[in-house]
């Protein structure tokens, strides 16, 4: 996955493999279709397809960002899937517990991180970074003012429209 060349087409290869050749060797993306209003365009192999919004922003981040153990092969329902061929998307859907079970990790996508999220993050690694060092003394622990942002800003992430997806459920259990 490549940002393309002038920083707007993303380009992207698809491989086909049996499954048995692949567990525990790719990614598999869990996010939000998003509003089919707005479309994009990638380059998959000679061929141009349409995204919606969402996984573009999702494929133009994933391809410019450096994540540790970062997997060469990642699968997206939305691509992976011939979204025109009834009978392939029903054989797709009974294999999802397969596809997530099967992946090295599941990458949830809530969209491109706000300032606060940026933020919350830093307090959930203050946090983590807390309750590993378990030698501080107890007044080491969070200020009340961070504890407060921190609640605030966990409910506003509780609240994304992603968690009231059908398939998170199994998305996340299967991850």
């Amino acid at each position: 996955m490549s940002p393309g060349s002038d920083d707007t087409i993303p380009h992207l290869e698809v491989s086909v493999f049996d499954w048995a050749d692949v567990q525990g060797k790719y990614e598999a993306l869990s996010y939000m279709w998003g509003s089919p209003d707005k479309v994009h365009q990638i380059r998959v192999g000679e061929t141009m397809l349409p995204v919606r919004e969402n996984l573009m922003r999702f494929i133009l981040h994933y391809s410019k960002t450096a994540i540790p153990d970062k997997c060469e092969y990642i699968w997206i329902d939305a691509l992976c899937i011939n979204q025109e061929d009834l009978a392939e998307k029903a054989r797709q859907v009974a294999a999802m517990s397969s596809i997530y079970r099967g992946a090295r990790r599941v990458l949830v996508w809530l969209g491109e991180a706000s300032e606060r999220e940026i933020l919350t993050q830093s307090l959930l690694d203050n946090v983590r970074q807390i309750y590993r060092n378990a030698e501080q003394e107890a007044n080491d622990g969070i200020k009340h003012q961070n504890y407060m942002r921190l609640r605030a800003y966990m409910k506003q992430i509780c609240a994304h429209p992603y968690w009231s997806r059908l398939w998170i459920v199994q998305e996340i259990h299967l991850a």
